[in-house]
């Protein structure tokens, strides 16, 4: 009987971890490095890290340099990155409803479909960013800078 449980639980973990339907998301486990996790928490320095998908909801990280860095899929809801600098980073699909982005570099940046619900952006530097498909309702954007951006309905953004 026992042999038989096993060999269920064997063959059902199989199936599942090889089925070709499942998302991206769920096939990917953690992409980050726990190094490159334990050098943000501890210089707020992540220069061209690998962060994606990573869990980082509340945290403080004002004034962190993680430049050209990769945070598709991450979640930074209420994340503090006030006066960060973001600039080219990859931010797809990433969780920021909540965040504190004020002054932030986010120039070149890659928002397609990201959750900015209630974001504060204000004074953010958003040159040249892509906004395809962002979710910006309740964000605060007094001062930012959207010159150059493509905003959320796929059109650029000029003054």
């Amino acid at each position: 009987m026992l042999r038989k449980l096993l060999l269920f639980l064997l063959t059902t973990f199989f199936i599942y971890t090889n089925n070709p339907e499942r998302s991206n998301q769920e096939q990917m486990s953690y992409a980050y490095e726990l190094q490159q996790l334990e050098k943000l928490k501890l210089t707020k320095q992540c220069v061209q890290c690998d962060l994606s998908y990573i869990q980082l909801e509340n945290a403080s990280l004002s004034g962190a340099n993680l430049y050209q860095s990769n945070l598709q899929g991450a979640n930074l809801f209420g994340t503090d990155l006030y006066r960060a600098n973001l600039y080219g980073a990859v931010l797809i699909y990433t969780n920021l409803r909540g965040a504190n982005l004020h002054g932030a570099n986010l120039e070149g940046a890659n928002f397609k479909n990201a959750n900015l619900k209630g974001a504060n952006l204000s004074a953010a530097n958003l040159r040249r960013a892509s906004l395809v498909g962002a979710d910006l309702r309740g964000a605060s954007i007094i001062g930012t800078d959207f010159n150059g951006a493509i905003m959320p309905n796929g059109k650029k953004f000029d003054k």
